[in-house]
């Protein structure tokens, strides 16, 4: 039975007219998508026009011979042509994306998919195309034009695990490209499919549930980022793959997919939960530096808008983690401690005593003195939280240490002066005689 995947039915399919004709030759050798150079070459592939070097003799030869297959009317054939293109297009230097797509294959390739049944050659398909939308933007926007996302949205009825997961792919990717299509898929009217294969994942495959944390991060991300509404729903997986699962790469996967709703509604409750935060605080005992932004960008997140963030983090071991990771090799990883730290400083005054038990400021200290200028400045944020916030006994504490001899020797910063000033003057407030 024919199927029909016009673009109709959704109101902000608009976008997808950026480009007047689905015209294969319209997409050039050159894989960035900023070329704009046009090969006008036939779709016959007798007449494909290839380098004459010998590797590319017998990547032609390949190609040649998996196209001639699909296009037969032998089942077999066709399905031996399709092995063959997915593992040309699967190589990881030099995918002959450009010659696939202008051979023109690719809509004999969703017609013949749209049609059988066999989940055998299906996979095959989708397995292809997943691959030919992790190409660049000009090379995934030929697909779309082929209206491959409504096509992708009817395989879910099938009962294969191994196709679900490249459906994820194929998703994920084409989210990952931007924006707009990102909210196409999130507003179709099939996306609940995508939400209820995560919630009934079989958790005991490891790759499955790193593949579908993937594509949920892409789904949830963005500029400008999707609606709350259409990220809660993927709260309760994301929450589940953090508490089970070990796998460090699929859990690099899970808290990139938990930092995103969290910034922007750090108040849902899921995320709230003291069992998920002690597996975040438990994870920054990673040495994944990945890992480690993502669950420090969490707990960030959160701690602006939990009531008693301080109390439990105190109670959850947060703090007696910040002295190695304001010590971190990586940059990165102090520089998002520090704003994790400055945030947690404006909450309470209870926070400063922890901060002199755990040696913070003398690690704050040593980062001002020597550190790159992105993480100084954030760590001259905690120093001025802390002016806000301390007592007459901290600040002399606090001078004992050096920090504000520090800081009046880094008055000369241009830049951070404000902050500078403006922390010194909270510690004369308080304690006049301190300089």
């Amino acid at each position: 039975m024919e199927q029909n995947f016009g673009f109709a039915q959704n109101p902000s399919s608009s976008f997808f007219c950026f480009r007047e004709t689905n015209n294969p030759a319209h997409i050039s050798d050159n894989n960035n998508p900023s070329d704009t150079s046009r090969n006008e070459i036939s779709s016959s592939t007798s007449q494909m026009s290839l380098p004459n070097t010998h590797s590319n003799s017998i990547e032609e030869s390949s190609i040649l011979e998996a196209i001639d297959k699909i296009n037969s009317d032998d089942q077999k054939l066709q399905y031996e042509g399709l092995q063959l293109l997915r593992k040309e297009v699967s190589r990881e230097n030099n995918s002959p994306i450009n010659l696939i797509i202008r051979s023109g294959i690719c809509e004999r390739i969703l017609d013949l998919a749209s049609t059988k049944s066999d989940d055998k050659f299906i996979f095959e398909a989708v397995w292809t195309l997943s691959k030919i939308l992790s190409g660049t933007f000009e090379q995934a926007s030929y697909l779309m034009h082929l209206n491959v996302i409504p096509f992708l949205f009817t395989l879910f009825d099938k009962n294969n695990e191994d196709l679900k997961e490249q459906l994820m792919r194929g998703f994920g990717n084409i989210a990952a490209d931007n924006s707009t299509w990102r909210n196409w898929i999130i507003n179709y009217e099939m996306f609940s499919c995508i939400i209820e294969l995560c919630n009934n994942v079989n958790f005991n495959n490891t790759n499955l549930i790193k593949t579908y944390c993937w594509a949920v991060s892409n789904f949830i991300q963005g500029n400008p980022p999707p609606k709350t509404e259409k990220v809660l729903p993927f709260a309760s997986f994301l929450y589940k793959v953090i508490i089970e699962v070990q796998d460090q790469e699929t859990l690099i996967e899970a808290s990139l997919g938990c930092s995103y709703p969290t910034e922007l509604d750090p108040s849902i409750e899921i995320f709230q939960k003291e069992l998920f935060l002690k597996k975040i605080i438990k994870q920054l005992s990673s040495r994944k530096t990945l890992l480690l932004k993502a669950s420090l960008k969490i707990l960030k997140n959160i701690g602006e808008e939990m009531d008693n963030a301080f109390s439990i983090l105190f109670k959850l071991g947060f703090f007696k983690k910040t002295e190695g990771l304001l010590c971190h090799q990586k940059k990165s990883i102090r520089r998002e401690i520090c704003c994790t730290l400055a945030d947690l400083t404006s909450e309470c005054e209870e926070i400063i005593s922890i901060f002199f038990e755990n040696k913070i400021y003398e690690k704050l200290l040593s980062i001002i003195k020597a550190d790159c200028e992105d993480v100084k400045k954030q760590a001259l944020f905690v120093i001025y939280e802390s002016a806000c916030v301390c007592d007459e006994n901290q600040i002399m504490k606090l001078a004992q240490i050096g920090i504000i001899k520090e800081l009046i020797s880094c008055i000369k910063w241009k830049k951070w002066r404000p902050i500078i000033l403006e922390a010194l003057s909270l510690f004369i407030e308080k304690v006049p005689i301190i300089l």
